[in-house]
């Protein structure tokens, strides 16, 4: 999902849909599939003049060849696993094999996630009692003259003081004990009633002293729900709460977890849905036609694309010149789609004279800089009929995910035991990170259109704020807390990426080396159109080839058609493709020393597989 939706910002679509190689993140993941997976269909290509395209393809097909090597590790090594004790088996005794039987068939019974816990806790007050009868035992051997006549003073204040706090420690290790323990009280029983005790009114003292208590405990982030009183002790049932909290919020099955994961998984369907066209509405009064258009004039001039300015007549710009107004309210009425009622017709898009209204004589051509991706935007073209029109209604899902995702972020940093560590762990900031697009899409509308915010994402003319939305696919990154199979993956990539710098580093000298090979072999010759062009003993230049340009116009002819590896940065995509196994099939080679060369480079990519495979493999399987 990381890799499509920053194909998708990449390759943004100004065109019909047909034209479009990557129209919305869920095409651009099933492209990003196809690579991942070596398959590479050659349906889908991404254009060799886009850098950051191939950049982020090529990281696709690298990150390809190191996430096979996973589940190939575990078929390889259950496979052997099994083979080696199939062979064991076949020379084993019957005795021992009976043996090996009457252990499998011993029941066992799964312990309570926190009974080691308690285990080991009944183990420190066991400790804890011995050492406090060790010193009581000390503690009787100073005779009463001694310590009335004052000569064993030191070492009796010392001997209780020592007998104070250890005391002290059983008594709270004890209540711990007890706390815990009622975790394994059988459902629907209760224990016997105790007595009541009488309460006494607290002094104004015993207040102040508990308040302070409080706000150190809450600044300095302790979890001890024991706190000293004038009384005694007491629970401190808001650490008792932070305490349960924390509990569900680290049981996967818990329901607070369970609505936390689904809602992620909604938001995730969510963003890719507002992607598609499907989804969309497109029109010249369109919202996603004329967010389009206001981020593409918000750096216009009058010189070059005078189609971002008000017209005063059919061919004459208003004076002083004054951009279009895109957020206007237009209202169709049902008499005549032509007929609109709006604020300030005189400054808005689409009315009048100016662009996009249908009494403007304003050619699009001569009106726009970039007039290819203007013209044919298609969120401005009619006759596009969604399934179902949600550009408005996306602001209600987004709105429960991010009501929840705060709450979810709220409830962590309240249970947290160390809100300074919990605020500095990266998983807190992918939450943090996660969750802002929500408010940043609002606060942005409110304060520039006045309007509700739009949630549909367009790529196209993409600016600053345009790019916020991709931050909602690092909700992917939440799930992780959800799937404990998660940290295996984690600790695979922690503990291999230095190593995998000298197979990434081999693959980065191989694709230069061997795309300098298929330059110099498969580069044809240079010519120019219309003019005979002799490439070793033919004359290479026909009249379909030329047809296509102008007199005088260089281009690169090979055999009898034009050169597919133009420079090095095609031909290094093409070893790209041979090494990782992809191959999209709309590059290759074409003579039969090219052939030749691009069989080694096979061989060799198969060869280089082998390097991460059982390096990542290997230490995935000991993970796992």
């Amino acid at each position: 999902m990381l890799f499509a939706t920053m194909l998708f910002y990449a390759v943004p679509c100004y065109s019909s849909s047909s034209l479009c190689p990557i129209t919305d993140i869920f095409n651009a993941g099933y492209f990003v599939m196809v690579t991942v997976s070596t398959v590479g269909y050659g349906d889908q290509v991404v254009s060799t003049d886009d850098g950051v395209a191939i950049l982020i393809t090529t990281g696709a097909m690298i990150f390809g060849s190191l996430y096979l090597a996973m589940p190939l590790a575990i078929i390889g090594m259950t496979y052997e696993t099994t083979w080696t004790r199939f062979v064991n088996h076949t020379r084993t005794s019957k005795s021992t094999l009976d043996l090996a039987a009457k252990v499998k068939s011993t029941p066992i019974e799964t312990l309570h996630p926190n009974a080691h816990v308690v285990n080991l806790q009944y183990f420190c007050l066991t400790f804890e009692v011995t050492q406090l009868h060790r010193m009581v035992q000390d503690y009787m051997t100073f005779s009463p003259d001694s310590i009335f006549s004052g000569e064993t003073s030191a070492a009796h204040n010392d001997a209780l003081e020592k007998l104070y706090h250890t005391s002290r420690n059983v008594i709270f290790r004890y209540i711990g004990i007890a706390q815990d323990m009622k975790l394994f009280r059988p459902h629907g029983k209760r224990l016997p009633s105790r007595p009541t005790k009488i309460k006494r009114k607290l002094s104004l003292k015993t207040l102040a002293v508990n308040m302070l208590s409080t706000v150190k405990h809450v600044i300095q982030g302790d979890d001890n729900a024991i706190e000293p009183t004038a009384e005694g002790y007491h629970i401190d049932h808001e650490r008792a709460l932070r305490k349960h909290v924390r509990h569900m919020l680290h049981v996967n099955h818990s329901w607070l977890n369970r609505i936390f994961f689904l809602t992620v998984v909604l938001s995730l369907a969510v963003f890719y849905a507002e992607t598609m066209p499907e989804f969309q509405a497109f029109g010249p009064h369109s919202r996603l036609c004329l967010g389009a258009m206001a981020r593409y004039c918000a750096s216009a001039t009058v010189e070059t694309d005078p189609g971002c300015f008000v017209f005063a007549s059919p061919s004459t710009i208003a004076t002083p010149a004054t951009k279009l107004q895109m957020d206007c309210v237009i209202t169709l009425t049902p008499s005549s789609s032509n007929d609109t009622t709006i604020t300030e017709p005189s400054v808005c898009y689409g009315v009048g004279w100016n662009f996009g209204s249908t009494e403007s004589r304003v050619s699009c051509a001569t009106s726009f800089a970039a007039s290819d991706k203007v013209c044919n935007l298609r969120q401005c073209q009619p006759g596009h009929t969604p399934i179902v029109d949600m550009t408005d209604h996306w602001l209600y899902v987004e709105a429960i995910c991010g009501v929840v995702f705060t709450i979810e972020f709220g409830l962590r940093l309240y249970a947290a035991k160390h809100r300074r560590t919990f605020l500095r762990a990266p998983s807190t900031w992918v939450d943090l990170v996660a969750t802002i697009p929500f408010y940043v899409e609002g606060i942005i509308a409110a304060m520039t259109t006045g309007h509700s915010p739009v949630y549909a994402i367009v790529s196209a003319f993409p600016t600053l704020l345009t790019l916020v939305p991709m931050l909602k696919s690092l909700r992917i990154l939440k799930l992780g807390k959800h799937f404990t199979s998660s940290a295996v993956l984690a600790r695979t990539a922690r503990l291999t990426h230095t190593r995998l710098m000298i197979p990434l580093s081999l693959l980065f000298f191989t694709c230069v080396l061997t795309g300098a090979l298929f330059y110099e072999i498969e580069r044809g010759v240079d010519c120019v159109a219309h003019l005979p062009c002799r490439w070793l003993r033919w004359d290479v230049m026909t009249r379909d080839i030329a047809a296509p340009y102008p007199p005088g116009k260089r281009i690169q002819i090979q055999a009898d058609k034009l050169t597919l590896l133009t420079n090095m940065w095609r031909s290094t995509w093409l070893s790209v493709e041979t090494l990782t196994t992809v191959g999209y099939g709309h590059m290759k080679p074409r003579t039969p020393l090219g052939r030749l060369v691009d069989i080694l480079t096979m061989v060799f990519g198969w060869c280089y597989t082998a390097i991460p495979l059982s390096l990542v493999g290997g230490q995935f399987y000991t993970c796992y």
